[in-house]
């Protein structure tokens, strides 16, 4: 009798078993990506890319830049952000120059997260050389950078940045626009460079909205002989932001220009 009476709490037992495994079983599976974007804490993606540069092997011609900002100007000027309101952000325009011819131009495209869900970029650098040569045989370039980058599904920009590496030891980086930290929510920001020799200026200049948070240059740019630069953007911002900056550079004359480019983009939750 004892043993009988023992054995019904041990049936009840199984029998609550086999319905939780039962349970169990028809769980929707999540898959792995689904978990990090449901479960993670503020999910980041980043998106980093480089391509080397040189000023004698042509990319784009002038009329192929030309083409490239007609298209950058459609796709920016009507880009809906996060489905909330249409940005009418400044997209790439031409900067001024005084003196300076077009020389070649680079560009790149960035996507963050999988499939690009959570932000996009699009780069270029763009090469201007100053149209005489100065007393000392050198020949003078400015670049000219541009970025405008796009949080996408509810994701916000973190950061960006544009930076350029010089691999030609002759070259050297006399000057790079922003040269600062600069904080300007809602206000425009210029960064410009020039020089003079033999009575004519060189310059170069370029105006862009500082929407919100930070621009300026990164902190391992520095002038000289095989200098970088890097422009960046730092913040917390759900919407278009571009991005602009200008460096300038010297080189004995006829020598080729190079580089190494590198674009980064960081989006998150």
């Amino acid at each position: 009798m004892n043993g009988r009476k023992n054995m019904k709490p041990m049936k009840i037992g199984v029998v609550l078993l086999a319905l939780v495994l039962a349970a169990m079983a028809i769980v929707p599976v999540v898959s792995a990506q689904e978990t990090v974007l449901n479960n993670a804490i503020n999910p980041m993606y980043t998106s980093h890319h480089s391509i080397q540069t040189d000023s004698k092997k042509q990319v784009m011609t002038e009329s192929e830049f030309n083409a490239y900002v007609a298209s950058m100007q459609s796709k920016y000027g009507a880009e809906k952000t996060q489905g909330l309101k249409t940005i009418k952000t400044a997209a790439i325009s031409y900067p001024i120059t005084s003196n300076l011819v077009y020389q070649n131009a680079w560009t790149d495209q960035l996507v963050t997260g999988p499939g690009g869900i959570s932000g996009s970029s699009n780069c270029a650098l763009v090469l201007y050389k100053a149209s005489g040569t100065d007393p000392q045989g050198k020949d003078h370039y400015f670049y000219y950078f541009w970025t405008s980058a796009l949080p996408k599904n509810g994701f916000n920009l973190k950061e960006f940045y544009s930076e350029l590496q010089l691999t030609n030891a002759n070259s050297r980086l006399i000057s790079y626009s922003p040269s600062s930290t600069m904080f300007a929510n809602g206000q425009p920001v210029t960064v410009s460079s020039s020089t003079v020799f033999g009575g004519t200026t060189y310059s170069i200049s370029q105006q862009f909205m500082l929407n919100q948070d930070q621009v300026g240059p990164m902190s391992n740019s520095v002038n000289g002989y095989g200098g970088r630069f890097g422009v960046m953007w730092l913040g917390d911002y759900g919407y278009a932001q571009d991005l602009s900056g200008v460096m300038h550079v010297d080189i004995p004359s006829g020598q080729s220009l190079t580089g190494t480019w590198t674009n980064d983009l960081t989006a998150w939750i």
